[in-house]
């Protein structure tokens, strides 16, 4: 076939680190990210590494939201991207009018975020990502809002599953470390009731952070670890354990109210119970919607 236009490669911290100059035609980080395992921070996943890929770039992108990415100093051709209204005319972000909530560059309202299927504010700051990257790339903004609009999800990652008694549920099954469900649970917004558990995979969920924890309606725990991964969340927000994951929509649902969100983001390994993440997304969706048949 022709060669294709482009390579999106996507580089770790770890691939990072032994990275001197990339010269690629758009650079962009997302997010950085400090895990801790047995309390410390490993140092080949330290966050100095992610600078690096800006080296020799012709144009950047970063997350103004994130403290870390924002500290780009010296860094060349640079173009933002957050959930808050766009700081210039380059920049992405979003606006809030009578008529709903826009992604937008600068002024310029591009798309309803409400038009697109992507789940959650991770999503959102995806999509304005993607906008960032495409138009440096030469691409014309109009010609790609469609598909961005009609983009759908890997499945089981944060997927809108659907509501009930005004209550949204989300299949986050995916989720394998603690990191991925604070994301999901950051996505849900205020009031979620989270249902997580499993085994735990040494990213455990201390760094979740009271605040955080107390964002929740409640939080229900299931699996091997449960009593080890309840004992974050038990001394800030009313926690629940269960037997299984049936057991689990069922207190869930009782916890909730209209408004709320459930999101299922296990942050755990699933093979105590299941055969693997995506055994565990088909059994939940199937509780729910056997729950509410």
């Amino acid at each position: 076939g022709p060669n294709p236009d482009s390579y999106i490669i996507e580089l770790s911290p770890l691939m990072l680190k032994h990275v001197k100059t990339l010269n690629a035609d758009v650079a962009v980080v997302l997010n950085s990210y400090t895990p801790l395992i047995n309390g410390a921070v490993p140092e080949e996943m330290e966050n100095r590494s992610l600078t690096r890929i800006f080296n020799g770039a012709q144009n950047s992108v970063v997350n103004r939201d994130d403290e870390f990415c924002a500290k780009t100093n010296g860094v060349q051709s640079v173009v933002t991207f957050g959930l808050d209204a766009p700081p210039s005319d380059c920049d992405y972000g979003i606006l809030e009018d009578a008529d709903g909530r826009w992604f937008a560059r600068g002024h310029e309202k591009l798309i309803r975020t409400d038009s697109c299927s992507l789940f959650g504010r991770h999503n959102d700051r995806n999509i304005l990502a993607a906008l960032a990257v495409l138009e440096a790339l030469g691409c014309q903004l109009e010609d790609i809002i469609s598909h961005i609009c009609n983009f759908k999800a890997l499945k089981y990652r944060c997927n809108y599953i659907g509501s009930w008694n005004g209550v949204r549920w989300i299949n986050d099954s995916k989720s394998d470390n603690a990191n991925s469900t604070q994301t999901a649970v950051k996505s849900a917004g205020e009031n979620a009731v989270l249902i997580t558990g499993g085994i735990t995979t040494g990213l455990d969920f201390a760094h979740f952070g009271p605040d955080l924890i107390r964002s929740l309606r409640a939080c229900v725990v299931f699996g091997q670890d449960a009593h080890k991964i309840g004992k974050y969340f038990a001394e800030h927000v009313k926690t629940i354990y269960v037997e299984n994951l049936y057991d689990g929509v069922c207190e869930a649902s009782k916890q909730a109210q209209p408004g709320d969100s459930v999101v299922f983001s296990p942050g755990c390994e699933s093979h105590d119970m299941f055969t693997d993440f995506l055994h565990r997304g088909e059994v939940f969706t199937k509780a729910v919607v056997y729950h509410h048949s």
